[in-house]
């Protein structure tokens, strides 16, 4: 325990000594033995101490039998469990602290005299293209949202005195699916603040920031443990550490969701080269570990990490945990790789490289605690092109690039779907989707999820509504809620359409979130448009579908390599050429799998 947390018991100690009425309220008390002048000069004290509380173990990280022990109702109160506390100085500059978003909407508090920023970025850190909000801009006169940072002013609302330099103030942003960015004060359902974003960005990451002579005092609660909520990967922006860095490759870049395996994408971690180099991810609780899953750098030096150590357990000292398995290899032809934990328990997942001089390098690590439900499972699709087979979906490789042949790919037509038989109905917590990334990314923009027990996709019902891959990368993870179902499927609607998937994951789970938040099937309305029609769109090479009530426009894009032009088809809709393989022959099959075994075999 500081001797500043010392001070501030000792404090409050002495306000319940002076006080006694307030340590151990009673109606009576309140009422007949103080006069109303101490009774609130007592409650002014009292919250003050618990501000000071809060942000000392908020900032030492300590909640322990002693505070709660002297502090019972610390116990039951969750903001000082799952608040973080955070400060910021007159300079502009957004700190981004692993503040990942779980949903459309999150709930902050400010204390500033002005000039209170939040800026939302598909990265955690500052980008080109991300939003900004501005709350007591201009002397606290005037708030503001902009596309990105000091950029023009799209929405600007007249807000004086909105922000306090002495006490908080709540606020809550939301961010809906029709783009529609609204901020609102706490407990005031109405925004005070709104824009809509025609060419909304996906965002997963707030940032905060004060600025123009003013410092600010910020609480952001129920964010403490969001990563284990945005997706079945438990690693995901969670704190991270590591022996030593090398050349900038800090170790919270193995967790961001960059899985480029490039330096120069600054997606990778770096030790300097010493014995037995290590790394660790801090999951935030003990969790039972199915297995890990390891990206290494392709560009230069992938022999680094073998051998390497999986390592599970609630030590911080990598070494003493339990090790999954011995020691493993990464084969050279991988980018990533799974390694099988069985089971193993722990708060702490650590990577260790035994030996003399060795440098440890990983470009994303991801922990699950199930099993993959769709691995190696029967795979269906409406057709097939390029050799482009449903079952590629289901084979554990995650490789993004059409050459790795991890791929699948249709012919161009309308409502392509692909579908995974699970074999029984079972409750469906996320969808995980890898997109390709050589080429035609935008072609799954945008897609559906189907889950249900009718082997007809779109007769299933739907997880949330129309889904977009986000900005800058080739991997999403859907939440659906627990849905059950024995078939998982993926559909494009509308005319035109290409469906390639590089791999399809489902999850088993808790779950998390309320259906309203999850599901999102209520529709926007099409205008002039009827439900299931499709149109050409004002963009060149762009088609436009109603489906489920929302209109959305999409671009048409041919071939394997996506270099081929579409054409205009009978119905004057934009289509491609069709190629001459429509189905999987039973040669076709055999002859990928038996090159799939004969590799394995030689491994």
């Amino acid at each position: 325990m500081s001797r500043h947390f010392e001070f501030v018991l000792a404090l409050a100690l002495l306000a319940g000594a002076v006080y006694p009425g307030k340590s151990m309220p009673s109606q009576e008390q309140l009422t007949d033995e103080y006069p109303e002048s101490e009774i609130e000069e007592a409650e002014t004290l009292l919250k003050e101490l618990e501000d000071l509380v809060d942000e000392e173990v908020m900032a030492n990280n300590i909640i322990g039998d002693e505070e709660t022990a002297l502090f019972p109702e610390k116990r039951l109160s969750a903001p000082i469990h799952n608040c973080l506390l955070k400060t910021t100085d007159t300079t502009y500059r957004y700190r981004w602290d692993s503040l990942r978003l779980t949903g459309p909407r999150f709930t902050f508090q400010v204390s500033a005299r002005n000039d209170a920023f939040i800026g939302l970025s598909p990265a955690n850190r500052d980008v080109t293209d991300m939003y900004e909000i501005l709350i007591g801009g201009w002397a606290n006169t005037r708030s503001a949202i902009r596309r990105r940072k000091l950029g023009p002013n799209l929405a600007f609302v007249s807000t004086p005195g909105i922000d306090s330099p002495t006490e908080f103030r709540t606020f809550w942003i939301n961010c809906a699916p029709d783009g529609t960015i609204s901020v609102g004060k706490g407990g005031v359902a109405q925004p005070f603040m709104s824009w809509r974003d025609p060419n909304p960005l996906r965002v997963s990451y707030a940032g905060y920031s004060t600025g123009w002579g003013s410092t600010g005092r910020w609480k952001f609660c129920s964010i403490r443990d969001q990563a284990t909520f945005t997706d079945p990967n438990l690693a995901s922006g969670r704190p991270t550490f590591q022996c030593s860095v090398g050349w900038g490759g800090t170790p919270g870049r193995a967790v961001d969701g960059n899985r480029s395996p490039h330096w120069n994408h600054n997606s990778c971690t770096h030790t300097h080269g010493e014995n037995d180099p290590w790394w660790y991810v801090d999951l935030g609780s003990s969790v039972t570990v199915d297995h890990v899953t390891i990206v290494n750098r392709r560009d230069c030096c992938s022999e680094r990490i073998t051998p390497f150590e999986v390592h599970v357990g609630d030590s911080t000292n990598v070494a003493s945990n339990p090790r999954c398995g011995g020691h493993h290899h990464f084969p050279p032809t991988e980018t990533e790789h799974n390694v099988h934990c069985g089971g193993l328990r722990g708060r702490y997942v650590g990577i260790r490289l035994s030996g003399k001089s060795r440098v440890l390098t990983l470009c994303e690590v991801e922990v699950y605690a199930s099993p993959n439900l769709a691995l190696g499972k029967p795979t269906f699709q409406s057709n097939v092109a390029h050799n482009g087979f449903a079952t590629r979906a289901t084979d554990g490789c995650r490789d993004p690039n059409w050459g790795s042949q991890c791929c699948t790919h249709t012919n161009c037509e309308t409502n392509p779907w692909l579908q995974v038989d699970l074999g029984t109905s079972v409750r469906v917590q996320w969808v995980v989707i890898m997109n390709r990334a050589d080429c035609c990314r935008e072609r799954l923009t945008p897609f559906n999820v189907h889950i249900g027990n009718n082997a007809r996709v779109e007769y299933n019902p739907r997880c949330g509504g129309h889904h977009t891959i986000p900005a800058g990368k080739n991997k999403d993870a859907i939440n659906c809620n627990g849905m059950t179902g024995r078939y998982v499927g993926i559909r494009l609607p509308g005319y035109g359409r290409v469906l390639t998937v590089c791999e399809i994951e489902v999850y088993a789970g808790t779950v998390t979130k309320r259906t309203s938040e999850v599901r999102e099937t209520e529709g926007k309305g099409c205008g002039e448009h009827e439900e299931g029609q499709s149109w050409v769109g004002d963009e060149e090479e762009h088609n436009c579908n109603c489906d489920a009530g929302e209109e959305f426009c999409y671009k048409v894009v041919c071939g394997d390599d996506g270099e081929k032009k579409p054409i205009k088809g009978e119905e004057g809709m934009w289509t491609c050429e069709e190629t001459e393989e429509t189905e999987e022959t039973a040669r076709e099959i055999l002859e990928e799998t038996m090159e799939n075994l004969m590799e394995d075999y030689k491994e």
